[in-house]
């Protein structure tokens, strides 16, 4: 029984991992091969490839940036088994690609954690204190509410409302840091 519960747990953790990065990794994926078809495909593919091998994948690395390395695979090989009815890049060039990707992505991880850092501090005290409590070492939702004096509903409740204000903070502070220059 707490196998089917895990196995759960783990294509649920996968599913969200992927609909978040879905994005990054299809745009990789389509700014090698330029036709919509074929990105689809590949993503599928993908998709397909990082599941088999998602027991590999380290829970606190970077989800996005292990599976455009995937996809990069898979779009080589695409393009090895295709190259001759159609042109692609050279694989020099795809290589290359795949570092520029590689590190605008890790300049915009960086720039997002800066702006997540700045965001929280300008939450007031308590606020911080209930993320903190929240997601600094292994207590439930419920041990926390208690610590608190509040139901766990209440706890949940405020910590959806400070997720909201954070992500509208980071998304004006990265405006603001593109707006910049």
């Amino acid at each position: 029984m707490g196998t089917t519960k895990d196995s759960s747990a783990k294509a649920a953790q996968f599913t969200d991992l992927l609909h978040r990065s879905r994005g990054r990794i299809f745009g990789y994926i389509y700014s090698l091969v330029r036709n919509q078809a074929d990105a689809e495909d590949l993503f599928q593919e993908t998709a397909v490839q990082l599941w088999k091998k998602f027991d590999e994948f380290d829970s606190g690395g970077d989800f996005g940036r292990w599976a455009t390395r995937f996809a990069h695979f898979t779009v080589l090989n695409f393009i090895r088994v295709n190259g001759r009815r159609r042109m692609f890049f050279s694989e020099e060039l795809l290589e290359r690609i795949a570092k520029v990707h590689e590190q605008e992505a890790t300049d915009r991880s960086i720039a997002r954690t800066e702006a997540l850092n700045k965001c929280f501090e300008l939450l007031p005290r308590a606020d911080q204190q209930l993320v903190e409590s929240c997601y600094a070492g292994d207590r439930t939702m419920k041990e926390v509410a208690v610590e608190k004096q509040r139901t766990a509903d209440a706890v949940y409740h405020a910590l959806s409302r400070i997720r909201r204000v954070l992500l509208s903070c980071i998304e004006r502070t990265l405006a603001r840091r593109h707006a910049d220059g």
